[in-house]
């Protein structure tokens, strides 16, 4: 129950649009405007190594958060997140999201509920990466 209502805080605040295939959400090394919401479609996670290439570290599905750590961090995204496929996707700026956790404690639980699946899902993609 109180899930359903932190997810329907998120509903009403995200401002929710179509994105084509090929379309940067946002750069590695900019400063985060927000966090974004994937209703459908998938999304590319590109980390650029320290020699210059640049690799897929992760494909984000839909009921996934991107962004999320950098805008709770304040610090610029590690990553470009550029749309695989034709995608839905929600975004609540920044001060939103501010203000809902100012507003709402209990929102706090599902931010770190978000966290912890995308810590896991950086240690699936690291696995997949050492095995080949």
């Amino acid at each position: 129950m109180m899930a359903e209502a932190v997810e329907s805080q998120f509903l009403n605040t995200e401002q929710i649009e179509r994105w084509p295939a090929g379309k940067t959400l946002f750069q590695e090394g900019e400063e985060p405007r927000g966090i974004y919401f994937i209703h459908a479609g998938e999304v590319d996670l590109v980390f650029s190594a320290r020699n210059g290439n640049s690799r897929t570290l992760r494909v984000s599905h839909p009921g996934d958060a991107v962004g999320l750590s950098d805008a709770i961090a304040n610090s610029p995204h590690d990553c470009t997140a550029t749309t695989r496929t034709a995608a839905r996707i929600g975004f609540v700026p920044l001060s939103e999201l501010r203000q809902m956790l100012n507003d709402s404690p209990a929102l706090w639980f599902r931010i770190l509920q978000f966290l912890s699946q995308d810590i896991n899902a950086c240690w699936d993609s690291m696995r997949t990466i050492s095995a080949r």
